[in-house]
């Protein structure tokens, strides 16, 4: 109750215009939070606000939602390098906090943000040495973030009613968010009394078609690839994904999450060439003793009970130039397949 009527005293005396920002790379927690944040001040407390995202937005889902998210509503999401933050008398970040290794901001923001005027609401752990800021609600006993938001949404009496368009569809972004954030195993009691307010008005026919959303051409070239050459290695399914852009990394998690639906998989690694450096990313089933963040630790990542990444270097990398990257590819390849073998044989 404190919090919410700390942020209410302080949204009562704004008289600019509010940002509401997430993580780098937006994705479909951070993206519902935003828009339901948006609904919030314009209804509660007649602010007007933008949303803005930093990066790209690569998983399909998450396009697919903006999309059908600004079909609605006549204001588009900004890309946040093409703002300026001065002229925002609050800028909210929103499942991110202030010391995340993946805060949206460039340099050249960070070196002019004025943490006086900045508002967090998270669910991540923030580090010891974070910077103060005006307003902090890290809730770390929640799953996403849209459950802190639904919890705001209830205190201010801003109700999803399922007889208006507006609320559907911020209902079913809601209920979406959450579910592409947090697997089954992690979902608490308090998680499910928020989402109780909001599913009545959920559509689950939008949810479908947004988690339906079409993948780009890219994403489809390197899932073939992945499917037609990946090695399974026990309970594994190991697979090389190409060379991709930063930009499309989201392309190795969704490539993961495939090849976890084949027969007898357990633990899935996908990994690609991002930008000349290795990045993988690793999924498990949650029936399964294999831990992602255990394995991710092989190669130096880390992550969460059933989904973890790296971002590798082997140490022999700089031994070779641009122009032998295929001797490269395989050799890193190879260092995943025999460090899963020696796993797997002990």
């Amino acid at each position: 109750m404190q919090k919410f009527q700390e942020l209410e005293n302080i949204l009562k005396n704004i008289e600019g215009k509010v940002l509401l920002i997430d993580h780098a790379y937006s994705d479909l927690d951070g993206m519902a939070s935003k828009y339901a944040w948006s609904y919030i001040l314009r209804e509660k407390f007649s602010i007007d606000s933008d949303i803005a995202y930093s990066k790209e937005l690569g998983h399909h889902k998450t396009q697919a939602m903006l999309k059908k998210l600004e079909s609605f509503y006549s204001k588009q999401v900004n890309k946040l390098e093409d703002l300026s933050l001065d002229d925002y008398e609050l800028i909210m970040l929103l499942d991110v906090n202030q010391s995340s290794t993946n805060l949206p901001f460039t340099e050249a923001q960070v070196a002019k943000l004025d943490y006086g005027k900045v508002a967090v609401i998270d669910h991540h752990e923030k580090k010891d040495d974070a910077e103060e800021v005006l307003f902090e609600d890290i809730t770390t006993d929640i799953g996403a973030t849209v459950i802190r938001t639904i919890e705001y949404m209830d205190y201010f009496k801003s109700n999803l009613l399922p007889d208006n368009e507006e609320h559907v569809m911020l209902a079913t972004s809601l209920w979406l968010g959450y579910l592409t954030d947090v697997r089954a195993k992690g979902r608490t009691k308090r998680d499910y009394q928020a989402l109780s307010l909001i599913i009545e008005s959920a559509n689950i026919h939008m949810q479908q078609e947004i988690e339906r959303g079409a993948r780009p051409e890219l994403a489809q070239r390197a899932l073939g690839k992945a499917l037609a050459e990946y090695q399974k290695i026990g309970p594994y399914a190991i697979a090389y994904a190409g060379e991709i852009k930063k930009e499309h990394k989201d392309i190795i998690a969704i490539i993961a999450e495939e090849l976890l639906k084949g027969q007898g998989v357990e633990a899935s690694i996908a990994w690609a060439m991002l930008d000349g450096k290795p990045q993988g990313s690793i999924r498990t089933e949650e029936s399964s003793h294999l831990s992602a963040p255990k394995i991710a630790q092989w190669f130096g990542g880390n992550g969460r009970t059933n989904a973890a990444g790296f971002s590798a270097d082997f140490g022999f990398l700089s031994d070779y130039e641009e122009e032998d990257k295929q001797t490269l590819i395989d050799l890193v390849h190879k260092k995943i397949v025999n460090t899963i073998k020696s796993k797997e044989e002990d």
